[in-house]
């Protein structure tokens, strides 16, 4: 089942950046086809009254630049998302665009944190690289943290409510209060291992 572009864990909103952010329909039986691209206007004015409320944010970074390979005949209903695929005969790529859907400064947040991320990651030797790279909390801003995938493990159900409450927890033992979020990159899933925040 593909992994859904958002999901609610308690009062924290998860958004999964990257291919799952192309939502599939599916026509009956027949393999899906294409729909759009997350978030529509009403999910956006949703995500946006979040963050109004100072409710918590986690995005789950994959990479910055995500194409999603379709068929020409997947899209022929789908003039919208046609309208972002890049064609070669039959055969297309649907750039899907990153972080659009966050207000300008998040944005910029999220790519200083995937940059710093990318940097933390290619300092550790692929054996020992955790599968996902926490960013520190910034001090004084909204609640939205970010994520990034290093290994194509699933996050769902209880390993995404533990991920919740590891990054939303009151107090940090590894992040220091006066640190930018893109100075730093703490990580989740390797026991007893942290970059300095």
């Amino acid at each position: 089942m593909p992994q859904k572009p958002c999901v609610r864990c308690g009062d924290v909103l998860i958004v999964f950046e990257g291919a799952a952010r192309l939502v599939w329909d599916h026509d009956g039986p027949r393999a899906p086809r294409g729909a759009r691209v997350w978030p529509s206007r009403p999910e956006r004015a949703e995500i946006n009254d979040h963050l109004d409320r100072g409710d918590p944010l986690l995005v789950i970074l994959e990479h910055e630049e995500t194409t999603v390979p379709v068929l020409s005949e997947e899209l022929v209903t789908n003039p919208a998302i046609a309208a972002l695929a890049h064609f070669t005969g039959d055969v297309g790529e649907i750039d899907i665009p990153f972080l659009d859907w966050l207000p300008g400064p998040l944005q910029e947040r999220g790519r200083n944190f995937l940059e710093h991320s990318r940097q933390a990651a290619d300092l550790m030797p692929r054996a020992v690289r955790p599968p996902l790279l926490v960013g520190c909390p910034a001090p004084g801003a909204a609640p939205v943290r970010f994520a990034r995938r290093l290994a194509p493990a699933p996050l769902s159900g209880p390993a995404l409510e533990e991920l919740v409450e590891y990054v939303f927890r009151p107090a940090s033992p590894v992040a220091s209060p006066n640190t930018a979020e893109e100075a730093a990159v703490v990580e989740f899933g390797a026991p007893g291992a942290s970059a300095p925040c």
